[in-house]
Order: C-alpha cells, then structure tokens, then sequence
C-alpha cells in the first residue's frame, strides 16, 4: 500500500472514530444485498442497481454500515450504474437491534468465483429485517470480530 492511500485510510478511520465516539478496529468493503422492504426499515437506499457497496466499520463497541457522500478511492474500484452525480451519505448501525443474528456463509471450495457471505437478520415493528454482506476476505474471521463488539 503506498503512502497516500494510507494516510487517506488512517484519516476516514480518526474522522470515523470521532464521529461515532467509538475507536474502530476493523473497516472492509462489502455488498450490501437486501429487498427493497429491509433497505427502508434500515433507511438506506439503492444507488442504482440493486444492491449497495460500502463498508463494514467495526468499532470497539458497534458495527455500522457506511456508504461515504462521496467516491472514495476505495469505492472507485466499482462503477455506479446511472450518471455520475453525488452519492448521499448512508450510516447504519447494528447496535440495539431486536433478536439481532450475524450467520458466517464462507464459500465451498468448489465455488471459485463465488464471494463469501455473512447473513444477517433483525426485529424490527414485529417483522424480521434481512440481508447478505458479500465480502472478498474471510467471513468467518468478520464474524468472530463482529460477535465479540456486539456480545453476540
């Protein structure tokens, strides 16, 4: 990794931090899969196509779901269908969910372009919310980090 992109890492993780009041420990990029009923019960939404990239921020005592305002280079990897105006802000956090599950998916060994997954489901207003992240890394690995922040 060369200097530039750490220092810009090093600064979203301080300003990250600030802005939550919690140290992060863990950020990865991630797809975020769910129907269009979950997305509005979490109150975030589709940026063209169906699902929405962003990051898993993992802190010290919460997880969040972050779609940064604007392109960041580690979201310019992945083209956005529509034109090129300003993506909005999108946060959601994990914390104080009803009846709250993390599921680790990993992938087959026979599954060589698939990615790994971790499900995830909640109560909210009596009616379960669902979605996938799908990861590149070890889903396993985010689980365990992600069970132990939110004493699952």
């Amino acid at each position: 990794m060369d200097k530039k992109n750490f220092e810009a890492q090093k600064k979203f993780i301080q300003d990250f931090s600030a802005r939550v009041g919690d140290e992060v420990e863990c950020v990865e990029m991630c797809e975020l899969c769910a129907d269009s009923d979950s997305l509005s019960k979490m109150s975030l939404a589709l940026n063209g196509g169906e699902s929405i990239w962003g990051m898993l921020v993992i802190c010290k005592k919460s997880v969040y779901f972050y779609v940064p305002r604007r392109r960041l280079a580690l979201m310019s990897m992945i083209r956005f269908s529509g034109d090129d105006a300003e993506i909005e802000e999108q946060i959601f956090c994990f914390n104080d969910l009803q009846d709250l599950k993390f599921i680790a998916s990993p992938k087959k060994w026979f599954q060589i372009f698939s990615r790994e997954k971790i499900e995830f489901s909640f109560l909210q207003e009596d009616r379960r919310v669902c979605g996938e992240f799908f990861l590149s890394k070890n889903a396993i690995e985010i689980l365990i980090k992600i069970r132990a922040t939110l004493n699952l």
